[in-house]
């Protein structure tokens, strides 16, 4: 179980969220003790293939279409 949640939003700002998980992913903690969540309220195939494709199925992306 991990110690930490990073929690990451963003509310029409997909041209920063990749950077944003990249910068999650770089940290020097170990992997397995923090997790990645992902709120957004957009739909982007390239940034979910991007995830899919470079074995970062274990970063939990919410989707919301409607704030709130």
């Amino acid at each position: 179980m991990p110690y930490i949640s990073v929690i990451i939003t963003a509310y029409n700002r997909k041209q920063f969220l990749l950077d944003a998980i990249k910068s999650a992913l770089n940290q020097t903690l170990n992997r397995t003790e923090y997790e990645i969540l992902v709120a957004k309220n957009f739909k982007d195939d390239n940034i979910d293939n991007y995830l899919y494709k470079n074995g970062m199925k274990n970063i939990n992306i919410i989707r919301s279409i409607k704030p709130g």
